[in-house]
């Protein structure tokens, strides 16, 4: 998979704490060409959340908060009531998603690569200052939130006096000896030696996929660590160098809704069971270039852990696969992605010949290649991303024309031509001020 650029990363595997493999294949940063090593630490993205549920953990054994307490105890500026601490923790407190919010209202007449780095503390302003609606009644329901674990890492800092990076550095990396992990500081002087940058496999070869002005934010994310310091974080969940073996079981109990549904979610974790009935908790992350998985058999202790930062579309191909191997059952690899091929045709043939040259490529070739929905609308994202719009169009109206009965490639095509629009229209309004008609359908296409 890795000669396909289809995984660039780490996988552990062990079982009651002993390595049982574990392998990495290519670039820590393919702009140095530095090689990935067993030290590499790779952004969490939301495999974060876990370390954010833990430090209200710790603070609840210190008696500095309940789960049950209301949020403005801790954070007053905010407009809401009777949203709790363990709402914020199940995912059932319904405050909308910060990142919508970020983009109207953050430095907004600047382009997002322009914009100045946003932490936690700026989620509290702007939601105490615009006052967004709640999506739904706390405990009506699950919706997973970003939101509530970046106020739950403000309000680690806020009750602990200290910025979070450095909670997690004095109460969890530094005592369980964690000396690849970092979370983001609050400041332009965060160095991790084995740090590791996302990129992204394109048709311009690698480019980075690593910033965004709200890389600053811990909680829902934030956090570096290497594969081998995310075994000994998961050897200490077993013992009580933390918290308490009693305070943990909660953790990894679900969520229950007003109505007692059960969410499948505890303190960080998802949590579930296996085919044979064993306990297990989990969690993904997705964050620029990073694509990141835990998976925890409690009763077997078996860890499975992996890491890559290449923007994959495979993680959970790879996820599923390493668990057969394990279980002794067949495997395989998948063929490589079509997009790789629609990619040499633009750059050889141009768009205009895009759907001749795809048609004969299926009839010819088809065999060879994995031709997916997804993998498609993933490369069409790719030339959005890089304001190619001739180019994602074009990708996005072939994949209306192979899959005619799905919404979401007309949804993908829609949104290209949007963003498109808003590009000529910003143009237009800048050589022309004056154009006031102009004017009016930016605002109404950016709301």
């Amino acid at each position: 998979m890795h000669q396909n650029q289809q995984f660039n990363g780490t996988v552990l595997i062990a079982k009651k704490g002993k390595i049982i493999t574990e392998q990495s294949f290519g670039y820590a940063n393919p702009e140095t060409g530095e090689k990935l090593t067993e030290r590499s630490s790779f952004r969490l993205a939301s495999v974060s959340k876990q370390f954010a549920a833990m430090g209200i953990m710790i603070l609840k054994e210190r008696g500095k908060l309940d789960y049950d307490d209301d949020i403005r105890l801790y954070l007053p500026e905010l407009p809401y009531d009777g949203i709790t601490i363990r709402h914020l923790l199940h995912h059932t407190g319904g405050l909308p998603d910060y990142m919508g919010l970020f983009e109207k209202n953050w430095e907004s007449e600047k382009e997002f690569d322009d914009r100045s780095m946003a932490y936690n503390k700026d989620v509290v302003t702007l939601f105490a200052k615009y006052k967004p609606n709640i999506d739904f009644e706390p405990g009506e329901k699950y919706a997973y939130s970003n939101t509530g674990y970046v106020l739950l890492g403000e309000i680690i800092g806020r009750v602990s006096k200290q910025p979070i990076a450095d909670f997690f550095q004095k109460n969890i990396f530094d005592p369980l000896e964690m000396k690849d992990s970092r979370a983001y500081s609050l400041d332009d002087k965060f160095q991790l030696e084995s740090r590791v940058y996302g990129f992204q496999y394109t048709s311009r070869g690698t480019i980075p996929n690593e910033w965004t002005f709200i890389n600053g934010m811990i909680g829902d994310g934030g956090i570096y660590a290497s594969a081998q310091d995310l075994l000994k974080w998961d050897q200490a969940l077993y013992t009580e160098k933390l918290v308490k073996q009693s305070t943990l079981k909660e953790a990894f109990t679900s969520g229950k809704l007003n109505d007692g549904t059960e969410t499948g979610y505890g303190f960080g974790w998802g949590v579930s069971e296996t085919d044979n009935g064993e306990l297990t908790v989990s969690h993904s992350g997705g964050w620029v270039g990073f694509r990141t998985n835990i998976i925890r058999v409690l009763d077997e202790k078996l860890t499975v852990i992996t890491l890559t930062n290449h923007s994959s579309n495979h993680l959970g191909h790879v996820i599923r696969e390493v668990k057969n191997i394990y279980d002794g059952n067949p495997f395989f690899i998948p063929k490589p992605l079509i997009s790789d091929a629609i990619i040499n045709i633009i750059r050889e043939k141009g768009i205009d010949d895009l759907i001749v040259e795809f048609d004969n490529l299926k009839k010819n070739e088809g065999d060879k290649y994995n031709i997916e929905e997804g993998d498609i609308n993933a490369l069409g994202y790719q030339f959005l991303g890089n304001k190619e719009f001739e180019n994602a169009i074009a990708v996005f109206k072939l994949n209306v024309r192979e899959y005619p009965d799905s919404w979401n490639v007309y949804d993908s095509l829609g949104e290209a031509y949007l963003e498109a629009s808003k590009v000529n229209y910003r143009k237009s309004i800048l050589m022309n001020p004056g154009n006031e008609a102009g004017k009016k359908i930016l605002s109404h296409l950016e709301e």
